[in-house]
């Protein structure tokens, strides 16, 4: 059964099992679009696979009835047994603006699974000012030579 939470007017619905087949057809043309935007380091099939084995778990964004991007969320536990909550990926169609929203959202999803942190990945510039504007800090940076 697919469970829905209103934050802001953005409408948030958690996707079972049972659902992710029908709601990845939905989000793959956004997923390629984050691929060619961002260059990340899975492809989704990756995504795919992950949801279905249980690993990841899938949001996808309304506003009232009409779907307007997706959050594919994932734990990270460290050594020492602490979870981290780790957005992979995460697509917001440009007309839109439900940044804020989105943030309290996985600020739940993180206290409702008692994590010690949220962390994301992006290669964007503009999460060079958007991110502290949240309270993320940068952590890594990856340094490469072509050879």
């Amino acid at each position: 059964m697919v469970q829905r939470l209103t934050i802001d007017g953005l409408s948030i619905e958690t996707i079972p099992l049972t659902e992710v087949r029908c709601a990845f057809e939905k989000i793959q043309p956004d997923l390629e679009t984050l691929r060619t935007k961002c260059k990340p380091n899975w492809i989704s099939p990756d995504i795919y696979l992950s949801l279905q084995e249980e690993l990841s778990t899938l949001y996808m964004l309304y506003e009232e009835d009409a779907y307007i991007g997706f959050i594919v969320v994932n734990t990270l536990r460290s050594i020492s047994g602490e979870d981290t909550l780790f957005v992979w990926a995460s697509y917001q169609k440009p007309e839109y603006n439900y940044l804020n929203a989105i943030f309290k959202f996985l600020e739940k999803v993180a206290d409702d699974m008692k994590a010690v942190a949220i962390e994301f990945d992006s290669n964007r510039k503009g999460w060079e000012k958007i991110a502290p504007l949240h309270d993320f800090n940068l952590v890594t940076q990856t340094y490469r030579r072509e050879l």
